[in-house]
């Protein structure tokens, strides 16, 4: 197990503390089901790998 507070790649961060959750697609005056099913799919991955909340 590897612990630290952020990681660096090249001389740039690329994974950091968490920030806040990010919702799930709601709300706007079009609806793409297929978009929203595709954005609900990534943050669940996002979610498992513990990358966000």
């Amino acid at each position: 197990m590897v612990r630290g507070a952020r990681l660096m790649v090249g001389g740039r961060q690329v994974v950091g503390e968490r920030g806040a959750p990010v919702p799930a697609p709601a709300g706007g005056a079009m609806v793409d089901a297929e978009a929203r099913a595709t954005l609900a799919a990534v943050l669940d991955r996002l979610r498992a790998q513990g990358l966000t909340n």
